[in-house]
């Protein structure tokens, strides 16, 4: 992203910066969607609220640190899964894989997310029986994209582990 913003604006302190402005703006969109999604319009706004003013999004995409899409895609994550398990919409599943995918691109200690998402929908799964048996393609689907896109950096991690861990370490 900051490829393309630099594409834009030269290779300059307000591409960086802009990048992470940017994935601030729409994990705080992200947040009233979901929220709302769950809970309604008004957790939807408290949601938002709640994003808007933390300490990660006003720091983080204020400075142009790459971490700023950890919220974004923990988020996003978060909504697409809601959006599958209630649903069972094969492009939520589709999409869940691709963004889980995709945020391994972005931030080295998102690697870590990859276990906790498992674990959540292990807990749901255990809990509803009938959500495995109901939602297995699905889950397939989004194991298949999420590997599909996170095959270079799993490649990367096997091949030069202390590059890919080095900022987890």
């Amino acid at each position: 992203l900051v490829a393309l913003a630099e594409a834009v604006w030269g290779q300059t302190v307000l591409a960086v910066r802009a990048t992470s402005a940017y994935a601030g703006i729409v994990t705080v969109a992200l947040s009233y969607v979901v929220g709302r999604q769950l809970f309604g319009p008004s957790m939807g706004l408290a949601a938002a609220a709640l994003m808007a003013f933390s300490r990660w999004d006003i720091s983080f995409s204020r400075i142009g640190m790459q971490g700023e899409s950890t919220p974004l895609f923990t988020v996003a994550v978060f909504g697409l899964t809601v959006l599958a398990l209630r649903n069972g919409y094969a492009g939520a599943y589709a999409g869940l894989g691709l963004v889980l995918g995709a945020s391994l691109w972005f931030y080295g200690a998102n690697v870590f997310f990859l276990p906790v998402v498992a674990a959540g929908l292990a807990v749901v799964m255990a809990q509803h029986r009938a959500y495995l048996r109901r939602h297995a393609s699905g889950l397939g689907l989004a194991l298949g994209g999420m590997l599909l896109v996170a095959a270079p950096v799993f490649a990367d991690a096997i091949a030069r582990p202390q590059v890919v861990f080095n900022r987890a370490e």
